[in-house]
């Protein structure tokens, strides 16, 4: 008598969960969810190893299983630039002196600046916090300086509060953690575009190594600055 193969039945957290319960196990809403569904579905449709298993629950289970790079965000907590591929005793001013973002910089393809802490040098398209305040402008500068570049800070706790083993660290493979590393950079964006929001947690900076290479234009682009906006 020929045996019949019985397959597990598999439950659908759209139906099984509430909406508070679907977004703590999942760390997403369940209309976020179903938009990152629609974007790989057509890829992973096809694979049908193991028997066959929806693409919701493949994604699903993905982004229950993920819940030393440089970052860059925007006001809205938005992640617009992430380097992924350096290992975590790299210094930040490294990562990025040899990263495409600065190269862009340099070729006056922003009209914008970044903040970044005292770790990296001063230049014209990159403001560090003056290291020593001689004047009351220059204090304002400082302050103003914090209390903006305070956002990749935020940044970091939003994102870490989804995806709880960037607060672990990943077990898996370098190659596979940097891949990893982008992707939930990736549906962080989705996330924060939705106003599918999480609490925010502190963030714990580091201490800085300051950079001694800040570039003399950088520091008199930086002072004509505080002369006219302080």
């Amino acid at each position: 008598m020929r045996r019949v193969k019985l397959y597990k039945v598999r439950n659908n957290p759209f139906e099984d969960y509430q909406e508070d319960e679907f977004k703590y196990k999942y760390r997403f809403t369940r209309s976020t969810a179903h938009l990152i569904i629609e974007m790989v579905k057509n890829d992973l449709a096809g694979d049908a190893r193991g028997g066959f298993i929806p693409p919701h629950l493949k994604v699903l289970a993905a982004i229950r299983t993920w819940a030393r790079g440089e970052v860059v965000s925007n006001a809205n907590l938005e992640i617009m630039d992430i380097v992924a591929h350096w290992r975590g005793s790299t210094h930040d001013s490294r990562i990025f002196n040899e990263c495409r973002l600065k190269q862009r910089f340099e070729r006056e393809e922003f009209k914008g600046r970044l903040l970044g802490d005292s770790g990296y040098a001063c230049t014209p398209y990159l403001f560090t916090p003056v290291l020593h305040p001689a004047t009351h402008k220059e204090e304002m500068y400082n302050k103003a300086h914090i209390h903006t570049r305070n956002t990749v800070e935020r940044c970091f706790g939003v994102w870490k509060r989804r995806f709880r083993c960037l607060l672990r660290g990943c077990t898996t493979k370098l190659e596979n953690t940097k891949l990893y590393i982008v992707t939930l950079a990736i549906l962080h964006n989705i996330a924060m575009q939705k106003q599918d929001l999480v609490p925010e947690a502190e963030y714990n900076s580091v201490p800085v190594a300051h950079a001694e290479n800040n570039s003399v234009r950088g520091n008199a682009v930086r002072a004509a600055f505080i002369n006219d906006n302080f």
